[in-house]
């Protein structure tokens, strides 16, 4: 009685190919992970901050520090006392998306800008103090989304 090698071999090569370890497809690491779009700037990024009355939010681009600090301050001039529409994307407020504050869904509150390093911190303060918990909830949310929403 004679047999035929080639079916052993075929299932032999079968078998081996579907017992083969996979390689892992690759992973971003923490130091690669992309960064969010901060009010418009690409790779910025945001962290929230309780303070004593209200809430800071820290805006730091290490690409673009400068946009990021004309950002920050234009974003601050547009609550409270004298306030203004802001810069947005080209030139104008309200086509940006969401990586935006969205403060019409926030209480009332007044804010100021400063500089630092690598952008700018803008402090909240609501204007009834009342409403200073649901001011931080709302500004806690959108700092995350922000850093989670890349640029479009």
């Amino acid at each position: 009685m004679s047999s035929n090698p080639l079916p052993l071999v075929f299932v032999t090569l079968l078998l081996a190919a579907c017992t083969t370890a996979q390689t892992p497809a690759p992973t971003l690491t923490q130091a690669e992970a992309p960064r969010g779009c901060a009010l418009g700037v690409a790779g910025a990024t945001v962290v929230a901050e309780d303070t004593s009355d209200g809430i800071a939010l820290s805006f730091t681009s290490k690409d673009r520090p400068e946009e990021m600090r004309e950002r920050a301050n234009d974003a601050a001039a547009q609550h409270g006392p004298g306030e203004r529409l802001g810069r947005g994307h080209e030139g104008r407020h309200g086509s940006g998306g969401d990586h935006g504050l969205q403060m019409i869904q926030a209480p009332a509150a007044r804010s100021v800008a400063d500089d630092i390093e690598n952008g700018a911190r803008v402090r909240f303060v609501p204007v009834d103090p009342a409403e200073k918990e649901v001011l931080r909830a709302k500004l806690r949310d959108r700092a995350d989304a922000m850093n989670a929403q890349p640029c479009k």
